[in-house]
């Protein structure tokens, strides 16, 4: 089946000369009512006591996003990773605050809104010291089903929701790699793509919606120790995947603030069964750290938002077609 790009646009959700000079770890959210959120860390550096979330807002698919706002504080403690979500029209912000040694000694936390202008009083997501998010959560049956991963062994986790986002159950799973940041994919089987410190993007699946999992396998695609984001374009279709694809971290960076290895950044398309993979679109292909995109779709539409240059938070927005599948 042939997956052709029909449009493309880029703008900025935070500029790389305004406003604080690190940014990194964004959300995308499109609302019910077609609006579109996006979240982030941001401060003069990653763990840093003054590292808050910032929430940025664009009116429709097409429109420009608003100034950034500091939505949560840092108040002396590092944030990281946002995670937005909605349920039943109560927007959800998951993130992790530490009030110690970075990662180790802070857990992860969330608010809800329903206009994502008054937030409520923070509670704890998961009570487990160093358990973290970054991708966005999908339902599996009934049951809203989170990624997570403890950053102290490195292991991928998931957190359940039986109420709808009001209380999450942890769910470790067995790997002996070091595995993260997990992207969930429903569909039978269900999958999880992991990244990983192999140079090899990872796989797990369940045959039983996530109760049981298999051990991790190579994809066949690169990973340099960096994020990662996929969707299903339909139930049960094919895939497309938002990463690094390099097997390893090339020192050609010479600003210390970025990361290398973390281009260039592209999307791939990969069969329903996640068997085979192709080159889609390549976004950037310059020197720089172009890295942990979200991404997020909307019938024939996608939007990916991603870290640039560890100074910026940038966004796409494009949309599909398919031969032989829906339009």
């Amino acid at each position: 089946m042939q997956i052709e790009l029909s449009a493309l646009s880029g703008s900025w959700i935070k500029q790389p000369d305004s406003g604080t000079p690190f940014s990194h770890g964004s959300s995308l959210l499109l609302r019910q009512d077609g609006s579109l959120l996006a979240a982030w860390f941001g401060g003069t550096f990653e763990a840093e006591p003054d590292t808050g979330i910032y929430l940025a807002r664009s009116p429709r698919w097409d429109a420009g996003w608003s100034a950034p706002e500091l939505v949560i504080p840092a108040q002396g403690c590092a944030h990281g990773n946002a995670v937005l979500f909605e349920v039943a029209g109560t927007v959800y912000l998951a993130y992790f605050r530490c009030e110690g040694e970075w990662c180790g000694d802070g857990v992860s936390w969330f608010r809800t809104s329903r206009d994502a202008v008054a937030w409520s009083s923070p509670r704890v997501l998961c009570g487990q010291a160093g358990i973290l998010i970054k991708n966005k959560p999908c339902w599996i049956g009934d049951r809203l089903a989170l990624p997570a991963y403890d950053e102290r062994t490195w292991t991928p986790c998931l957190l359940w929701s039986d109420d709808g986002g009001a209380s999450w159950e942890l769910q470790r799973l067995a790997c002996p790699v070091r595995a993260i940041q997990g992207s969930l994919l429903p569909g039978f089987p269900t999958a999880l793509l992991l990244r990983s410190d192999l140079g090899e993007l990872l796989k797990m699946t369940s045959l039983d919606g996530g109760s049981t999992w298999t051990a991790p396998e190579p994809t066949g695609l690169g990973n340099p120790n960096s994020g990662l984001d996929a969707v299903r374009l339909w139930p049960e279709g094919p895939v497309l995947l938002a990463h690094n694809p390099g097997r390893s971290a090339i020192s050609d960076i010479l600003d210390p603030v970025q990361r290398d290895g973390r281009y260039p950044l592209q999307l791939t398309l990969g069969s329903p069964d996640l068997k085979r993979w192709q080159e889609w679109l390549v976004l950037e292909r310059h020197p720089g750290e172009y890295s942990y995109p979200a991404l997020i779709s909307a019938g024939n539409r996608l939007a990916l938002s991603y870290t640039y240059a560890r100074r910026a938070i940038r966004c796409v927005r494009l949309c599909w077609k398919a031969e032989g599948g829906p339009a």
